[in-house]
């Protein structure tokens, strides 16, 4: 079986987690419970996935810069990246109403701002709105 590695990327409230999912692949997600976000053990299962042959999964980062994109993809060996570039208003009403207790909503509102401050748009990157 060919692999499939897809790396999507964008802001909080993008949609990456529903979009992933629509792909009927394994998702690797660092706020899923099994990573505890733990960054550390989370990056050591992303270099497993880059040296799988044959892997087939989903990968959430962020990405807000080229070069956060060029590194995750390089470390999967992704064989498509996405970005996911939804309005920074709606990705806020979708924090907001996701309600997620941790962290607090003031720093996730700040993780939407931040990431739009920081975008850096790619062509030849399928970008979508989610």
């Amino acid at each position: 079986m060919p692999r499939n590695v897809v790396l999507i990327c964008g802001p909080p409230g993008a949609g990456k987690t529903t979009h992933a999912h629509s792909l009927d692949l394994p998702v690797y997600d660092i706020d899923d419970p099994q990573w505890n976000n733990n960054e550390r053990y989370f990056r050591t299962a992303l270099q497993r996935l880059g040296h799988a042959p044959g892997a087939r999964a989903v990968v959430i980062r962020s990405g807000a810069t080229r070069s956060a994109r060029a590194k995750a993809a390089e470390l999967i060996d992704a064989t498509h990246v996405q970005v996911i570039d939804t309005d920074p208003k709606l990705c806020i009403e979708r924090v907001i109403s996701r309600a997620r207790p941790r962290p607090p909503l003031h720093v996730q509102i700040a993780a939407v701002t931040s990431w739009w401050d920081k975008y850096e748009p790619d062509i030849g990157i399928t970008s979508r709105r989610w």
